[in-house]
């Protein structure tokens, strides 16, 4: 083991390497709570309650979008090791010992980072222009939704300029990607700190000093991500213009392209399971009262700053063990996975800790003290304080699902959304239908639980698999 501790990465650089991703994903989450912390001060509960009621689709940008590109960046991750000079030499001294085990196409040099970087870059492209195609279909997706008809009229507004910056919002998740594989996690975090001050600024002068209805609010989001993007892309040519030099898509080969729709389409499937389940939550609360939807807006944003705290070392996962994985180093991989996981259910126990506590505080300081209507505050903190608990079936969830995704078990994907669909439609269709708003907060706790348990024991087979593969090549 110390054999194996002395290649990792030391706890302080691992320290320095993580929080930056932590940063970066909780400075993302803050979107949807300055939104609603703003109109909720400036204008009324049912402006919150136009943001509660399309939370779906920011989920949805989030699964399809977003998780198509997080797929490329997973496949992009199993490159990264080429471009640090210990890596190039270490995939040399593979090449002529004869020893590589079952490696992507175009990983035998830094050219398959740029090969990947591009083809990736290409495929979000065609994604961004699918998003401004299905912005005409806003009305019928409302209705699926089960927007209140007197919030519909303003929704539809919003949900435009979210569908709208799918596109982008997938660009910068892919370009942040790139640069955290490269080590750079202090420059991402640096960049979404910055934008959350813009995003912030942009909705206060848009909702507050012109006065312009809600969807605003999300043309501040849409901006936002514009702006990222163009910081991004100039900080990789600055600094990685030679390794990141054009690449045409003729001249991408097709199988770099499957290996990256597989990636990306696995992570997709598995999120448009979720996704299915998520519009009959959405239609659940929907259907609750304009103060519990207030609520439970004001507590789902607070929840997602958890969530992403948690979800950063499923990141991690995807880059690090990524790159043992593509280094052929799979007694690194494990240890990395293990550390990695030991990390995300502490980190995990003291949010769900904080949450039940501190829920009616969080509640309040996100919606301001008598900014909003007492039974708001206590909606929102009633299912704050519950959900929680599940932050603990979250990290053996990411961590799980990134390490099996960057091993290339694309199937598992498939698998593990299922299971957290099927467990969801399940308790809502029992549990929530009969009981009512209080047993919302079970469901990210049923959920997460099942899935996270799942993803630990399809790792183990996983695992046995590799070390039977490695000990027929003679690999260690």
């Amino acid at each position: 083991m110390n054999h194996v501790n002395q290649k990792m990465m030391p706890e302080k650089r691992f320290a320095a390497f993580l929080m930056p991703i932590m940063a970066s994903a909780v400075f993302q989450q803050c979107y949807a709570l300055i939104n609603a912390g703003i109109l909720g001060r400036i204008r009324s509960e049912e402006a919150v309650a136009v943001i509660g009621s399309c939370a779906f689709l920011g989920t949805l940008q989030h699964f399809i979008f977003n998780g198509m590109t997080t797929g490329f960046g997973i496949v992009q991750c199993r490159f990264f090791e080429e471009l640090q000079p210990e890596g190039r030499a270490e995939a040399v001294s593979r090449q002529a010992g004869g020893s590589s085990v079952s490696e992507p196409a175009d990983r035998s040099s830094a050219e398959g980072y740029r090969i990947s970087f591009w083809c990736g870059i290409y495929l979000t492209v065609l994604l961004a222009v699918a998003a401004w195609l299905a912005v005409p279909a806003v009305g019928p997706i409302l209705s699926a939704l089960n927007v209140p008809v007197k919030l519909r009229a303003e929704a539809a507004g919003y949900a435009a300029w979210i569908i709208a910056g799918s596109g982008f919002s997938a660009l910068r998740n892919f370009l942040v990607w790139t640069v955290q594989g490269m080590k750079k996690t202090g420059v991402s975090g640096a960049v979404t700190a910055a934008s959350v001050v813009t995003q912030t600024a942009l909705t206060v002068f848009l909702t507050g000093v012109l006065r312009l209805p809600v969807w605003s609010a999300a043309a501040a989001v849409f901006l936002n991500h514009v702006l990222i993007c163009l910081l991004l892309s100039i900080y990789l040519a600055v600094t990685a213009g030679k390794d990141l030099a054009l690449c045409r898509p003729y001249r991408i080969p097709r199988r770099m392209y499957r290996e990256m729709m597989r990636g990306g389409l696995s992570k997709s499937a598995m999120m448009a399971m979720v996704a299915f389940a998520g519009i009959l939550r959405q239609r659940m609360v929907n259907s609750f009262s304009v103060n519990e939807i207030a609520g439970y807006t004001y507590a789902s944003a607070i929840s997602n700053v958890f969530q992403v705290i948690v979800g950063a070392y499923g990141t991690a996962a995807a880059i690090l063990c990524g790159r043992w994985y593509g280094a052929g180093r799979f007694q690194l991989l494990k240890a990395e996975f293990r550390r990695l996981l030991l990390h995300s259910v502490f980190a995990a126990l003291l949010c769900s800790a904080g949450a039940f506590f501190f829920a009616e505080n969080l509640v309040m300081a996100a919606a301001g003290a008598g900014a909003v209507a007492e039974v708001v505050i206590q909606s929102g903190s009633a299912y704050l304080a519950v959900s929680q608990w599940g932050l603990t079936g979250l990290a053996f969830y990411l961590t799980g699902r990134y390490t099996l995704q960057s091993i290339g078990s694309n199937a598992s994907q498939l698998v593990l959304g299922a299971i957290e669909a099927l467990s969801g439609i399940l308790l809502l269709q029992t549990i929530v239908a009969k009981t009512g708003f209080p047993a919302m907060g079970w469901y990210p706790v049923v959920t997460w639980g099942l899935s996270g348990m799942s993803a630990l024991i399809m790792l183990h087979f996983r695992y046995r698999i590799i070390d039977r593969n490695c000990v027929l090549r003679g690999i260690r």
